[in-house]
């Protein structure tokens, strides 16, 4: 019997959640609005490599972006995301 769809979504969007770095970006996240560089900073990995990660959690639908001028702010799109890192 295969799995339901929303079980599926649901085990990609913790698999993601199982890289320490993707899970440090996704709580700065929850607590607010952040630019690449800012990312960077507070995590001590580097921009480009935060760029990779911010796209994959783009893409399952965890993180938005909002450009302004040459920079793009990133922050927690997901109400699943914040209730699951808020405590944390």
């Amino acid at each position: 019997m295969p799995l339901p769809t929303d079980l599926v979504e649901l085990a990609r969007r913790f698999s993601l959640l199982g890289d320490p770095t993707r899970l440090q970006i996704a709580r700065l996240l929850v607590r607010g609005e952040k630019y690449v560089g800012e990312i960077a900073e507070l995590t001590g990995v580097n921009p480009p490599a935060i760029s990779q990660h911010l796209r994959l959690l783009r893409q399952a639908g965890l993180v938005s972006k909002r450009k302004q001028g040459h920079r793009a702010f990133y922050s927690a799109s997901s109400e699943w995301l914040r209730t699951l890192l808020r405590e944390s």
